[in-house]
């Protein structure tokens, strides 16, 4: 059995929910845990909001504490992803016309591909076919500015 503590937080603009583990009865009933979730609610802005979570199986001897900041931090990854997207796919844009940018303007947007490339790695992978991603570096010297 897992016991479970639920955490809700509702402010004006923010409303979050937390399931996490609820350690001190766990280590009382010596239970073993197998599971640990983690789902957020994020506020979008303008009454909407997005729910991310993730429940990640434990192996023998994992530690849940390692499992469940693991499970936060890649929820907290994958929203910050989506959040990202759009300044990406704005600078692909920026590097397929480049001729009716500035110069300012397609070496930002180069610098904008490049760290969206670095940070999400893994999700590019999953989201994105390989032709779509910037695969070498930007050659500055051949720009028509």
């Amino acid at each position: 059995m897992i016991i479970r503590y639920y955490h809700n937080r509702t402010t004006k603009n923010h409303t979050t929910g937390i399931t996490g583990i609820f350690l001190n009865q766990i280590n009382q009933n010596k239970m073993k845990i197998t599971t640990v979730s983690y789902h957020k609610v994020f506020n979008l802005g303008n009454y909407s909001n997005e729910k991310i979570g993730i429940d990640i199986s434990l192996a023998d001897g994992e530690n849940p504490l390692d499992a469940f900041a693991e499970a936060k931090k890649q929820v907290e990854k994958s929203h910050q992803f989506f959040q990202d997207l759009p300044k990406y796919e704005q600078a692909k844009k920026i590097i397929s016309n480049s001729l009716d940018f500035t110069g300012r303007d397609v070496s930002t947007a180069y610098e904008i591909i490049t760290a969206f490339e670095a940070n999400y790695p893994d999700f590019l992978d999953k989201f994105f076919p390989a032709s779509r991603q910037l695969t070498e570096s930007p050659d500055f010297d051949n720009e028509p500015f």
